[in-house]
């Protein structure tokens, strides 16, 4: 009789940050719509199952399809969240950053995945404003509503169940073993990162890095100095995002923990840092047009080949020295 009693009330403390969070999600996200798009938003919603021509002359009809399946995503997105939460309680813990994170994964794969699969078949090419718009939006219509419901609703689950996670008994890392972290994870991530970038872009890639630097016509006309200096350039990165995730898991111990899920989220930042603020502000002055192959390309890479890597090696060595 109690363990049906706190099933029940298991369950109502996750449907509560559900209805709220996708509730919030819902409005926050359909009003600037609204000011984009006008007043036939939910008919662009609906086009994404009917196709463009059968929303936009649906009338009423359509208007109230695209409405009603515009918040049956926003609590099915909630819904994930609040149920995985469950298991990660970090994600309730560390509301604001997760928040933001899941802001920006369910923009990927909305706009990578789901978009390109539907009736719309929208697959770009995306502008640099587009994207950056997007993302910010996502952010703070999207990610932080719903972990913040989860975070002040769901407490009732995650004082339940203090025993399920227990990142928040830190054992502090040595600083040698933060250091072959920062290290190893850049040094991996970087020689797996470049092989990629031999093999799509060719032996003069780490020119193309140079380029960033000092131009394009100065990169590929220095010959060997300039690979050199694009090399140990893609290197100092690649250490430097490996440092960043090594430091904020050292407050964050969920980042070490859950590896495998957080080292995938931190490739996807890391790919968009790089091609929508870094590359724009380089000397070469990259900001799109950008397509949907090279953007899942990038994506995936960044996920597999630098994220993971990284995590991997924080996980390890944040082990051995607990």
């Amino acid at each position: 009789m109690n363990a049906a009693r706190g099933s029940t009330k298991a369950w109502s403390s996750i449907f509560s940050p559900i209805i709220v969070g996708g509730t919030l999600t819902g409005v926050l996200d359909i009003i600037p719509a609204f000011m984009t798009f006008g007043l036939t938003a939910p008919q662009g919603v609906a086009a994404g199952l009917v196709g463009r021509s059968i929303a936009f002359q649906g009338g009423a009809a359509t208007w109230v399809l695209g409405f009603l399946l515009h918040f049956f995503i926003a609590f099915v997105v909630a819904a994930v969240y609040c149920l995985i939460a469950r298991k990660l309680t970090f994600l309730a813990d560390s509301w604001i950053i997760c928040g933001i994170f899941y802001g920006i994964v369910v923009f990927m794969f909305m706009n990578l995945v789901v978009v390109p699969l539907s009736a719309l078949h929208l697959t770009g090419p995306f502008s640099r404003s587009t994207l950056l718009q997007g993302i910010i939006g996502n952010m703070f219509e999207i990610g932080l509503p719903i972990s913040f419901s989860m975070h002040t609703l769901g407490h009732v689950q995650l004082d339940a169940n203090p025993s399920k996670d227990n990142y928040g008994r830190r054992a502090r890392t040595g600083e040698h073993a933060l250091l072959r972290s920062m290290l190893s994870g850049g040094m991996i991530a970087g020689s797996l990162d470049k092989i990629s970038g031999f093999i799509t872009a060719g032996l003069r890639s780490p020119q193309g890095i140079a380029a960033g630097l000092i131009g394009r016509s100065a990169a590929f006309r220095g010959g060997a100095p300039t690979w050199i200096l694009g090399l140990a350039l893609h290197f100092f990165i690649a250490v430097t995002v490996a440092s960043i995730y090594c430091l904020a898991a050292k407050r964050l111990r969920f980042l070490s923990k859950h590896w495998l899920l957080c080292g995938p989220i931190y490739g996807i930042a890391v790919f968009l840092m790089m091609n929508l603020v870094v590359l724009p502000v380089s000397a070469l002055h990259l900001a799109g047009p950008y397509t949907l192959r090279g953007l899942l390309q990038g994506t995936l890479v960044h996920m597999a080949l630098v994220g993971l890597p990284i995590s991997f090696c924080l996980h390890k060595f944040d082990g051995e020295a607990s």
